[in-house]
């Protein structure tokens, strides 16, 4: 059966965020690897996913390569601040956004990678989803 996950805030390569963000990594090649293999356990092949910004940063080949080994038969993303690298790579992604108004099992969810006050259908019984340190890296 097909899952849908939404995820934030990888960072993958960003050596600074490990340690701005206090991760619990001593380098950023074991950060990316945990990273790619929690995703992969939780993640199925046929899997949906939406990213929420901030997937990697400055080196878009390592981007790639990361891309190539995250499962999931679509990658949706938004972007974020720190997609740098990402841009560079948006043919590898389903479709490629700032900001999205998706339906899922019905329910109408906005997608960005900030917070907002007021969205679209917001009175109207839509959520929002957005990013920033929503990563599961445990």
């Amino acid at each position: 059966m097909k899952s849908t996950w939404f995820i934030s805030d990888t960072h993958f390569s960003h050596a600074n965020i490990v340690r701005y963000s206090k991760r619990p990594f001593t380098d950023v090649e074991t950060h990316d690897q945990v990273l790619i293999d929690n995703w992969n356990r939780h993640v199925g092949q046929g899997d949906d996913v939406y990213f929420l910004g901030d997937f990697a940063f400055k080196f878009r080949d390592r981007a790639k390569e990361v891309r190539r080994k995250l499962h999931g038969a679509q990658i949706f993303f938004i972007e974020g601040n720190h997609d740098s690298a990402a841009r560079q790579i948006r043919d590898s992604f389903a479709w490629f956004h700032s900001v999205k108004m998706v339906e899922v099992n019905g329910q109408p969810i906005w997608l960005s990678h900030y917070a907002h006050r007021v969205w679209m259908r917001s009175h109207h019984g839509a959520w929002q989803l957005h990013g920033w340190r929503m990563c599961f890296a445990g």
